[in-house]
Order: structure tokens, then C-alpha cells, then sequence
């Protein structure tokens, strides 16, 4: 009986080595695509702010944390419209909302702000949605660059 639990054991450990070197090579991968995404999106020349269906910003890229004066690790996880950044966020609530019923395919608009520095700016604003799932849109990823005067 000893002996046949032991055999038992010695397989569930052979499962558990195998099963943990496969969350290994997983866990790789999964950090080299997200590096891979953070260089990407690094790199981007354009402010890049992804939103939830709830407007909780999701993604706030390196522009524009250079654009609005705000850190990554701050905007992450807060409602955008709640935003002080100096961007006149609540011009944007309706086209959001509108996004977020589907009555929009994509918006462009023009508007003025003050940059991170002070200084009045004119941002070109671009949403798109953007979907996990097939039948719904899983919220809206904006993307603004800054007008040279």
C-alpha cells in the first residue's frame, strides 16, 4: 500500500514539475509581449490614453505623460473625466458616451488646452474604439497630437 501511494506521489510530482515549467515558459512570454508593448507604445509620437467602458483610464503612454504632466502610474485607474491635466477632459463626454453606445464608428475634434509647461496649446483629438470581445466594444483609445504653431 506504501509503496503505491509513493508511485502516486512520484506521478503528481512529475505533473506539478511539468505544469510549473509550462507557467514558466508562459510567464516568459507573457513579460516579452508586454515589454514588446511598452516599447511600442514608448515610441509613439502621439499622446496615447486607452479607456475602459467605465472611462477609467487603462493605458497612459509616455506622451502623454509628457503632454499633461501626469505619470502613468498616477492617471492608471482613475475616471478620465476627472482628470486636472490642464486638457478640457469634459469636452470629450459625449463623444465617450456615444463611443461606448456604439453610436460612433470614430471622432475627430480640435481642441485648446494648456500643456504640462503652461503653455496653450492646440491638441487634434482622434478616438477609436477598441474590442476584446467580438460582439461589444470594450472602450475607446484616444490619441492626440499637438498642432505646431
Amino acid at each position: 500500500e506504501l509503496e503505491t501511494i509513493n508511485e502516486e506521489l512520484h506521478s503528481s510530482n512529475e505533473e506539478l514539475v511539468s505544469l510549473n515549467e509550462e507557467l514558466r515558459e508562459r510567464t516568459l512570454e507573457a513579460t516579452q509581449t508586454s515589454g514588446f508593448l511598452a516599447s511600442v507604445l514608448g515610441s509613439m509620437s502621439a499622446a496615447m490614453i486607452v479607456l475602459d467602458r467605465d472611462l477609467i483610464v487603462l493605458v497612459w503612454n509616455r506622451m502623454a505623460e509628457e503632454l499633461w504632466g501626469m505619470r502613468s502610474e498616477e492617471a492608471v485607474g482613475l475616471p478620465f473625466l476627472q482628470l486636472d491635466v490642464g486638457f478640457p477632459v469634459m469636452e470629450l463626454e459625449a463623444p465617450l458616451r456615444a463611443f461606448l453606445e456604439e453610436e460612433l464608428d470614430d471622432y475627430r475634434t480640435t481642441l485648446r488646452a494648456v500643456s504640462r509647461r503652461g503653455r496653450s496649446v492646440t491638441v487634434d483629438v482622434v478616438l477609436t474604439p477598441f474590442s476584446v470581445e467580438h460582439d461589444r466594444w470594450q472602450g475607446v483609445v484616444m490619441l492626440m497630437t499637438v498642432r505646431e504653431p
